[in-house]
Parts: structure tokens; C-alpha cells; sequence
């Protein structure tokens, strides 16, 4: 009998996995060096550090939003738990968050080339898939940005959970149930676009011709339920009913070119831009390229049809979610974040290898090999070109204008990053290009408080503030902050007696704080240097009746009292009830 001499790919193929960990983390580590780039890390990293380095608030975690304060409608726990590790590791130090970004990366190609053995693909496929998509430039983005961190964890824990769930399937191991259940549970808690994954397991057991009701499957069935109870209570106690802006079907409606433009970033990933806007090249190249997707489906002949139905559902299952939600300045600033193509774009990683015909990707021929070598080189270099833009915020907001300078909300986000820095000439300067663009009362607000807090020019802090309220600037820090500048602009107003416009001024304050105490004793002051003591008179007795501890209430009406013959039952009252809350006696004593 003739010895069958072994394929020496056989070997090469058992280190997949190694060479695929590897590779990735060869590419990635210098993402290390990467700061901040101060949108949403900024909040979520160094505003929430007091948080996140207690671990006796990690119960917190999964009661708050993903900011920690109660304001977004996101409920993304494990993205906290994620940061409350790096917080533990390295404090502020960027350098953790990008560490665990890059770990999970790793695994996450990993699992997915565990997968896509388990789908049916060949060795040479599951490999150059998974290399494809770890060096990919556009999936990068997730790796780059600290607050992709949870489409990371959503990305590794629905691989994993899909991987177990085929394996039991086969085996009816517990083992599999159970990791099955962990790796679910881990993608609902990382992001809400998780509810797709039932769906696609179920679709995965149609499509294969597989039972869809047994005995186990209902035992899974029930578990997939009773965790996603425990979600949504879980979500709704976070959150409550907190709203963001345009969501449903509209929004859906208006973000239809998001479908082909993903597609066209996946397949002409260069020289990507970090804040997307829509744009007719890739919305048109997305059509085309879908069209020929369906061109190649139609005319190849060895496909995997059941692994083609499963990319084209996953694409959608994935993508539309994101489709769900329009922000309210999307015309001002971007329309979709590059890391939300993360899950979509495994969708088109199965329809791509699925008619991918075998003999185009068998590593055993030379030139194929000299093809993916170039093909992932690079997707290499693009990605560490990609890289250049999240060093810091500067890199990160000047490649950002670079491309959309026309964006009023990218200068505003570019101001706040110098705001940060305590830069507040920069700050200003981009503020004033925003609104030149267009006018939001947040823009007005903030140029109002650097007159205020920065300048001391409190007419034009009144201007500035009086026009963003005006556009809808309403919320409480800002009513706060106008009623302390019309206080204090009324105190600068009356120094040079101009008592008038200083009244003025604080019956705009007890507008939108009619109890406030300190805007009533001031206008009571320039009611009296105006010669009207009755309105004095009035106002501090109207105090009293807010606040009975101020003395300087009960001082005045004395004083007051004291000087009307007819009234000296009245001084005694006040001057006895000033002595009862703590007043000097000597001070109304002579009255």
C-alpha cells in the first residue's frame, strides 16, 4: 500500500489560531500610545474616575445608564464593567483602556475563526476571514475609540454565544448551554442591538434544515426569555423613560443610505473618515457594489447557500438597529460612528467567503498566498494611517474638520476639546466658527459663560445667554447660571447708579426664579435708591415669607418702620424677630 505523504498545511492550519492572535496584536500595539481624543472617553474615563475606581460601585453599574448620571436612554453595563477594570489598572491613564481594547480585538478574531469553522467554511477560509477582519481599516475604529469598547463587547460575546450555541446544538452539552447562555447574557449587557441574536440562532436552525422545536431547545428558548425579563426590568429601572432624539420608523427611513454606505466602507475601507456624513460616492458605490454581490451570487455556481442567507440576515439584523435613531444636529454633524459597522460587517464577511469560490482562496497555491499577503498588508497600512487620527484630541478633531469643515457641531466639539484643556481662546474661537454655521443655543450658552466666567462682561454674557434661550438652551445648569448673570450684572449696573436697568435685570432673574431670595433683596436695595420704599417694603416681607432666617430682611424693615411714627409696633416686631435669628441687638437697639 502506497504511504500518503502528509500536507504540510495541515500543520500550518493547526497554528491558525496563533498565527491569527499574533498578527493582530503585532498590528495593534502601538494603539497603546493613543490618548483621549475627548468625545464621550472624556465622561465616561475621567469625568466618571471617581466612580470607576471604587469597586464597591460596581452594583451601580447595571442601575445607571452608560454615563453614570442618568441622562442618556443607553443602558450598556459591561461597557462599565470594562472601564472599571481599566480604572483599576490605570487609573486616567489612556494606556489600559487601549490595552483592553486591543485584547478584546484579539479575541474577537479568535472566535470568529472558531466560528466560521463551525459554519462550514474550509481552513483557508476561516483564516483569511478572520485576518481580513481583524486588520480590516474600518473595524479598526472600534479598536481606536474607548467608547467602542461595548461594540467590541457586543462583537466577542455574540460570536461566542453563536459558536456555543452550534455546539450544543450538536452535542447537547451543558458545558455549551451554559457558556451559551454567559456569552448572551455578556452581548445584552454591552449593547441593546443584542436582540437581533435570538432571531439569527433561530434563522441559523431554519436555514440548515435543523429541528427547531425539542425538548432542549425549548429549555434554551425559555433561558433566552428569562434573561431578556431580566434585561429589560433591569434597563427599565436604569433609564426609566428617558428619550433621545428622533427615533422609529423616520429615523429608520432617514438613514437608509447608512445600508450601502457600509457596505462601500467595507469594500473600499481607505482613507476612512472618523465622523461619517452621507455622502453620494459611497451611498452610490454601496448600490453598486450590492448589485454585483447579487450578480456573483446568481451566476457562481459552488456557493454556501445557507452561510449567503445567514450574511445577508446578520448584515441587516445588526445594521438596521443603528438606522433606529436620528440625532438631532445629524445635519450639523455626523450621521453614523464607523465602530457601529462592527457586527454588520460580519454579515458581509460570511456572504463574501460563502461565494468566494474555493479554488480563489486555497493557501496552498502560491499566487493566492502572494495575493492575501498584499490584500492584508495593506488593510495594515490603511489601519495604522487610521491610527494617526485618534492620538489625541487635536489629531482627532482636526482630521475631523479636515474633512467636514462645513459641520457647526465639529467646531463646538473642537472648542470643547480646548475647553478642556483650559485653552479658553481657542475655545471661543471655534464656538464663533460654529455659530457662523449655524445657530444652536448650546453654542450661544457657552460663548455666554466664557464672557461670564472668563471676561467679566456681563452685558455681553446677557446678550449671548438671552439668545440661547431663545433657541431652546433650557435646561436647569443653564437657567441657574443666566439668573446668577442677571444677579450679577444688576450688582455691576447699580454701581454706576444707572438703578433702572439694574431693576430691570433681576425682574429677568425672578422671571424664571420667582422665590429666589438674594434677586429679591437686590431689587428691594435699587427699589430704595429709586425713592420706592413701598416696593422695598413688599419685597422684604416677600422674603421673609420665603426664607424667615434672613436677617437682613428683618434689619431693613426695621430700619423702615422706625421711621414711620405710626408704625412703631411694627419696628419692634422686626427688630425683636432680627435678634431672635441671630442679629447683633446693638444694630437695631438705637431704632
Amino acid at each position: 500500500m502506497k504511504k500518503v505523504k502528509p500536507d504540510p498545511f495541515d500543520r500550518f492550519f493547526s497554528y491558525s489560531g496563533i498565527i491569527v492572535f499574533i498578527v493582530t496584536l503585532s498590528l495593534y500595539l502601538t494603539s497603546l500610545n493613543l490618548g483621549f481624543v475627548f468625545f464621550d472617553d472624556d465622561v465616561l474615563v475621567l469625568e466618571n474616575q471617581s466612580k470607576l475606581s471604587d469597586p464597591s460601585n460596581f452594583g451601580t453599574l447595571f442601575t445607571t445608564d452608560v454615563f453614570l448620571q442618568h441622562s442618556v436612554p443607553y443602558y450598556r453595563p459591561m461597557l462599565n464593567v470594562v472601564l472599571m477594570i481599566g480604572a483599576q489598572m490605570g487609573g486616567t491613564s489612556p494606556v489600559a483602556y487601549h490595552l483592553i481594547s486591543v485584547i478584546l480585538h484579539c479575541f474577537i478574531a479568535l472566535s470568529l475563526l472558531w466560528l466560521l469553522g463551525l459554519l462550514g467554511f474550509s481552513k483557508s477560509k476561516s483564516l483569511i476571514g478572520a485576518l481580513l477582519f481583524s486588520l480590516h481599516p474600518l473595524i479598526a475604529n472600534a479598536v481606536f475609540w474607548i467608547p467602542a469598547l461595548n461594540d467590541l463587547l457586543i462583537t466577542l460575546f455574540g460570536l461566542l454565544s453563536f459558536a456555543c450555541f452550534i455546539e450544543y446544538n450538536r452535542s447537547h452539552s451543558w458545558r455549551y448551554f451554559l457558556l451559551h447562555l454567559l456569552f448572551f447574557a455578556g452581548a445584552f449587557f454591552s449593547k441593546e442591538s443584542a436582540i437581533a441574536l435570538p432571531f439569527l440562532f433561530l434563522f441559523y436552525l431554519v436555514i440548515n434544515k435543523q429541528r427547531v422545536v425539542d425538548r432542549q431547545k425549548i429549555i434554551l428558548y425559555l433561558s433566552w426569555l428569562s434573561l431578556i425579563v431580566l434585561w429589560f426590568f433591569l434597563r427599565k429601572g436604569a433609564i426609566g423613560e428617558l428619550q433621545g432624539d428622533e427615533q422609529g420608523v423616520v429615523a429608520i427611513m432617514k438613514n437608509l443610505p447608512f445600508l450601502p454606505e457600509i457596505v462601500a466602507r467595507f469594500f473600499l475601507p481607505f482613507d476612512l473618515a472618523i465622523m461619517p456624513v452621507f455622502s453620494t460616492f459611497y451611498t452610490v458605490s454601496g448600490l453598486v457594489i450590492g448589485l454585483l454581490l447579487i450578480l456573483a451570487i446568481v451566476l457562481i455556481k459552488q456557493k454556501n447557500v445557507p452561510a449567503i442567507l445567514l450574511g445577508i440576515i446578520w448584515f441587516m439584523a445588526f445594521a438596521v438597529p443603528n438606522m433606529f435613531i436620528v440625532l438631532f444636529n445629524a445635519n450639523d454633524s455626523y450621521n453614523y460612528l464607523e465602530h457601529r459597522a462592527c457586527m454588520p460587517s460580519i454579515g458581509l464577511l460570511f456572504l463574501l467567503l460563502a461565494i468566494l469560490p474555493e479554488a480563489w482562496a486555497d493557501l496552498r497555491k502560491k499566487q493566492i498566498q502572494i495575493i492575501c499577503a498584499a490584500v492584508l498588508i495593506i488593510f495594515s497600512v490603511f489601519t495604522l494611517l487610521q491610527e494617526r487620527k485618534y492620538k489625541n484630541g487635536e489629531a482627532f478633531w482636526g482630521s475631523v474638520l479636515k474633512v467636514s469643515p462645513d459641520r457647526a457641531w465639529f467646531h463646538h466639539f473642537y472648542g470643547r476639546y480646548y475647553f478642556k484643556q483650559q485653552d479658553f481662546v481657542k475655545f471661543e474661537e471655534h464656538l464663533k466658527e460654529a455659530v457662523q454655521l449655524k445657530e444652536y443655543g448650546t453654542f450661544y450658552y457657552n460663548l455666554g459663560m466664557i464672557e461670564l466666567m472668563q471676561k467679566k462682561n456681563f452685558e455681553s454674557a446677557f446678550t449671548y445667554f438671552t439668545k440661547a434661550i431663545e433657541l431652546g438652551e433650557t435646561k436647569p445648569d443653564v437657567i441657574k447660571n443666566f439668573i446668577n448673570l442677571c444677579i450679577e450684572s444688576a450688582i455691576e449696573l447699580s454701581k454706576s447708579g444707572n438703578y433702572d436697568k439694574a431693576s430691570e435685570r433681576i425682574e429677568v432673574a425672578l422671571k424664571y426664579d420667582p422665590n429666589n431670595t438674594l434677586a429679591m433683596m437686590n431689587l428691594a436695595l435699587f427699589s430704595v435708591k429709586s425713592g420706592n420704599n413701598h416696593k422695598a417694603v413688599a419685597l422684604w416681607r416677600r422674603v421673609l415669607t420665603i426664607d424667615p432666617t434672613i436677617v437682613s430682611a428683618y434689619k431693613n424693615l426695621t430700619i423702615y418702620y422706625a421711621g414711620n411714627t405710626n408704625l412703631h409696633d411694627s419696628a419692634t416686631y422686626f427688630a425683636s424677630q432680627f435678634i431672635k435669628y441671630g442679629g447683633n441687638p446693638a444694630e437695631v437697639e438705637a431704632k
